[in-house]
């Protein structure tokens, strides 16, 4: 998007070099088109190949026969490659994006630790905390002040590494039984759901998995995204539920 809005012409070809820019770009032009509210197309053309110096972008107008040499006056070499990404590469990478004080239900479930799990939700004057599990006795020691309120913070700002919509082993992986399941709530009724698998790396030598988690692999609901998550990016939403005590 920021090539987008900061492109600009360069310089109007000479006319000798009109023919050969039409040319590269009705046989290797990129259509790039832009909609605004309501999916009304605002704007639409062609991104070409460089000129010799690599300094500047072929680029026409769609239904125009006069191409252009573009540029972006901060940047340094051709735009193309700019706009030649496929799929999941045009798209945000946010996972977790929420301001803390919109955020009113949290579940945390761990099916390998039960205890472990809890519910957070917003409460008159503050936060509640609970197992999330009834056969969970509730904790003795009394809630620790402020602990809700910082866990809330870890919902953020956390960006994926990558999208793995086209992991061919996705189905296969989702089908096993996950290390944790984070449901979310916000004010303005949104509800997504998350479902952490770890990445086991193996021990080259002996093939032997390695114990520490450094990457999960997360399924999104209601997005119907797969992406791929840092450990170290969410471990502070992945408290247990003494945590708060």
């Amino acid at each position: 998007l920021e090539v987008i809005r900061l492109v600009e012409i360069k310089y109007i070809p000479p006319q000798a070099a009109i023919e050969p820019m039409v040319k590269d770009l009705a046989t290797q032009g990129i259509k790039v088109e832009i909609y605004g509210a309501a999916d009304k197309l605002l704007k639409a053309y062609y991104v070409g190949g460089t000129t010799a110096d690599e300094r500047g972008t072929f680029m026409i107008m769609d239904g125009s026969d006069m191409p252009y040499v573009t540029s972006i006056p901060i940047m340094e070499g051709g735009l193309r490659v700019r706009y030649a990404v496929k799929g999941d590469q045009w798209r945000d990478k946010t996972v977790f994006g929420y301001d803390p004080e919109t955020i009113t239900y949290v579940s945390v479930e761990y099916p390998k630790q039960k205890s472990k799990s809890f519910v957070l939700e917003r409460a008159a004057g503050g936060y509640s905390v609970k197992p999330y599990f009834d056969v969970t006795p509730p904790s003795t020691t009394p809630y620790r002040q402020g602990s809700a309120e910082n866990y809330l913070t870890g919902f953020q700002r956390v960006i994926a590494e990558a999208f793995e919509n086209q992991n061919p082993l996705r189905d296969t992986i989702t089908q096993r039984v996950p290390f944790c399941v984070i449901e979310l709530r916000t004010s303005d009724g949104n509800a997504r759901k998350f479902t952490f698998h770890p990445v086991t790396e193996r021990n080259s030598p002996t093939n032997a998995p390695i114990p520490v988690i450094e990457s999960y692999l997360v399924d999104i609901e209601p997005d119907g995204d797969f992406v791929l998550l840092q450990h170290n990016l969410v471990k502070q939403i992945l408290r247990p539920y003494e945590h708060f005590f």
